[in-house]
């Protein structure tokens, strides 16, 4: 088949430890019927994404594939993801993460997880009284839900925004934030300040981002551990990990 490179912006494939692959094919525009009457492949969505931004954002599903989901473990925990949902694409290095975050999180605690994404973060933690997942994507919010039943994990999931959630930030449960480059919503850190939840984990893909909103309660909280990850080799980025206690006195 024969697609005018000019409609095409951009393509996207991801898969998992056991080699499966999903794709999805981000166009500028939604005369794909021709595409997908000819597609000689079950995994491949084809996404209308609007031609004036060059992001690849998803402005309308035009053809979802047979196969446009994949399954992914991380500390035995079975997390089902598709292609444009947010899930670390170096699934060895974020076990570790996750490994180092535990250490931080004592057992039968309740957890607050914001940008939570399909749940790869507070899900994975063992022994939680409560996990409580926030998340803006909607269709991310559908796989979290998802992961928490298959699992059967003492677990709910929000869509919304994170700072329209900072109601539920106590002085009792535990605070895990995973932002977008972007870094945390300033009515978020306002929040933690007044609130003061016990530990505050921060896990960033943007150092200069959580660097500034660290600046802005270094006055309540310490950090007790931090540790850069590679993730994407290579390439100039870093996830970088800060643990955060309340201060005492």
């Amino acid at each position: 088949v024969q697609f005018p490179r000019s409609d095409l912006k951009t393509v996207i494939l991801r898969s998992n430890r056991a080699g499966e692959v999903i794709a999805g094919l981000y166009t500028k525009t939604k005369n794909v019927e021709l595409l997908t009457s000819t597609l000689p492949f079950n995994f491949l969505s084809i996404f209308y994404s609007e031609p004036k931004s060059p992001a690849s954002v998803v402005t309308e599903v035009l053809y979802f594939a047979p196969k446009h989901t994949l399954t992914e473990k991380l500390r035995d925990i079975t997390y089902t993801f598709s292609v444009t949902s947010f899930f670390q694409i170096n699934p060895d290095v974020f076990e570790q993460t996750l490994l180092d975050i535990q250490e931080y999180i004592p057992a039968s605690s309740s957890v607050l997880d914001f940008y939570s994404g399909v749940g790869s973060i507070g899900l994975s933690l063992k022994n939680m009284k409560h996990v409580t997942l926030v998340e803006e994507n909607k269709e991310a919010v559908t796989f979290a839900k998802q992961n928490i039943e298959d699992n059967q994990i003492p677990a709910e999931a929000y869509a919304c925004q994170a700072h329209e959630m900072i109601q539920q930030i106590n002085s009792e449960d535990m605070l895990i934030v995973d932002p977008p480059r972007g870094g945390l919503h300033p009515r978020l850190l306002q929040k933690i300040r007044n609130a003061l939840p016990p530990k505050v984990i921060y896990l960033s893909c943007n150092i200069e981002s959580q660097a500034r909103d660290l600046a802005e309660i270094i006055d309540t909280y310490k950090p007790v551990y931090a540790k850069l990850y590679n993730y994407f080799p290579m390439t100039p980025h870093v996830e970088c990990l800060i643990v955060l206690e309340k201060r005492v006195g």
